[in-house]
């Protein structure tokens, strides 16, 4: 089974591989509560990346 979640940002698509077995016994409000968390994780995971990029390139000698 293979379950996506899409953002707003065409490039973020996120594609998570799961177990007929787990897909079948875990309820649809669970399985749905894991994928809104792992996907919030993400989103901060990036923004999180996107502003350590900026505050380097703004540092005093940062080049590329």
């Amino acid at each position: 089974m293979l379950a996506t979640s899409t953002d707003q940002n065409p490039w973020l698509i996120d594609r998570v591989l799961i177990d007929k077995l787990q897909a079948t016994t875990q309820p649809l409000e669970q399985s749905l509560q894991q994928l809104t968390a792992e996907t919030q994780r993400q989103q901060d995971q990036a923004l999180l990346q996107d502003q350590q990029r900026q505050m380097a390139q703004q540092q005093p000698g940062f080049s590329r």
